[in-house]
């Protein structure tokens, strides 16, 4: 079955109305007049099902809102991202394309820059004096109107030894865990070694 990103997230933010914008600012300490920056200017809300780390739009399940990772080359989108806020440390994919949010701030500190968002991040000005802040949860990059970015998997923290500016962290145990999983290869793929057979 072919997904559709964007029918799927234009039907997602018509069902974000004021009352869910005014939940996440009581609740939550989400700026509801935050300027936020493309893809985090527009959330949506839908009821998902999920399967290990991704989901699928369901009418039976549970609420979660959703939000675009990165716009592509093109102008597509890279993957939705749900999550609740009531459980901000579990998230889902719903393609499993994506490694970061905010993935605009991390490109503008790179040594390289291997992005592949609208506009290209060299295109922007070099932020290398400027401490990109790395959060441990959608909802806190939320707060913070998308400032920063977000590692969304394991293997992501590697991209953060290539950055020139100084990394700033919430806390002390957001801090440690990234100071590990930058310190050893994550995520790696699966790998054999091919035995040829000599001729007798």
């Amino acid at each position: 079955m072919v997904v559709s990103l964007d029918l799927e997230f234009t039907a997602a933010v018509r069902n974000f109305r004021k009352d869910s914008r005014d939940a996440l600012a009581s609740r939550y300490s989400v700026p509801s007049t935050a300027g936020f920056r493309v893809p985090g200017a527009t959330l949506g809300v839908a009821r998902i099902e999920t399967n290990g780390s991704l989901y699928q739009p369901s009418e039976t399940g549970q609420g979660a809102i959703i939000m675009v990772t990165a716009i592509v080359a093109g102008g597509g989108l890279e993957d939705l991202l749900a999550f609740r806020p009531s459980a901000p440390d579990e998230w889902w994919f719903r393609k499993g394309a994506a490694r970061w949010l905010g993935e605009w701030e991390l490109g503008r500190r790179m040594v390289t820059a291997p992005v592949n968002i609208e506009p290209p991040a060299l295109m922007s000005p070099c932020r290398a004096d400027d401490p990109l802040h790395v959060f441990s949860t959608p909802l806190d990059w939320l707060r913070n109107a998308c400032d920063g970015c977000v590692p969304l998997t394991r293997g992501a923290y590697a991209d953060l030894v290539n950055i020139q500016a100084p990394l700033t962290f919430e806390d002390v145990g957001h801090h440690k865990k990234a100071q590990q999983l930058m310190c050893r290869p994550v995520d790696l793929p699966e790998s054999f070694v091919r035995v040829q057979e000599l001729a007798a």
